[in-house]
């Protein structure tokens, strides 16, 4: 039957056919093929199928009916259908094409990513703080898994040094015949490796499992909180009150200093 399959189904036929001749056994061969008539080019031939023909003194009108199942034939692509009939005894046969008989059901196109845009949370944040981000893309291709990686570093665009790189995430793709825009969203925390008062951009690279990949770059976006000025005291200054007192007397005092540093 004409139309669309998935590779794998069965597929049903008929073939009526005219005979006359003696009792004997044949076989039908079935082929599947590319090409414009009358060219065929064979990418599978099935194991011929038996035939029983019954003796017929004159021409008598019959036929064949049964199903193929479609091995793994290119997405796609259409194909035609060629059949020998043939008798085993007094041999003799004959062959018919059904051209254009069916096309297997398209595959998605070659994976791809474009659009990809990573969007940190900006801030001046403490070691250890945690950042949020969004990341919206578009994907078209087959369902298949992937990465995201992130990464932290210094420099001025376009010069990345990276600094720190976080293990990479899973993704997902969902199958896609045309762009589909995704998102991904997600945290990542500081390490303690970084430098207080410098300021850091975020890289991050989306990939396939089959390997197409984008990278996104968010400049100049997070600033270590910066440290503490070193611990320090001067102009200390101690006064205890002056006069005379019996012993066991409390004396109160008083002293004024100065201090920078950490708490």
């Amino acid at each position: 039957a004409k139309g669309t399959y998935d590779i794998g189904v069965q597929v049903p036929f008929t073939a009526p056919y005219d005979y006359k001749g003696i009792e004997q056994e044949g076989q039908l061969t079935i082929s599947i093929g590319t090409g414009i008539a009358p060219t065929f080019n064979p990418v599978h031939t099935y194991s011929p199928l038996p035939v029983s023909f019954d003796a017929v003194a004159d021409w008598e009108t019959r036929g064949l009916e049964g199903n193929i199942t479609l091995p793994e034939l290119e997405a796609g692509q259409t194909y035609s259908v060629r059949a020998k009939l043939e008798t085993l005894v007094k041999r003799t046969q004959e062959t018919d094409t059904d051209w254009s008989a069916f096309t297997i059901t398209p595959g998605p196109p070659t994976s791809d990513i474009r659009n990809f845009d990573f969007r940190a949370q900006s801030g001046t944040c403490g070691l250890g703080a945690s950042v949020p981000f969004d990341a919206p893309y578009e994907y078209k291709g087959k369902a298949q898994g992937g990465w995201l990686t992130i990464s932290l570093g210094t420099g001025v665009s376009p010069s990345f040094f990276t600094k720190h790189t976080f293990p990479r995430q899973p993704v997902t793709f969902g199958e896609a015949t045309d762009w589909t825009p995704g998102q991904l969203t997600g945290s990542f925390t500081l390490p303690t490796t970084l430098v207080a008062g410098q300021t850091y951009s975020v890289r991050a690279k989306l990939e396939t499992d089959d390997g197409k990949q984008e990278t996104d770059t968010d400049w100049g976006v997070i600033t270590i909180e910066a440290a503490p000025p070193t611990s320090d005291i001067k102009n200390f200054d101690f006064r205890m009150q002056s006069g005379t007192y019996d012993l066991g007397d409390r004396v109160p005092f008083g002293a004024h200093y100065e201090y920078k540093g950490k708490a």
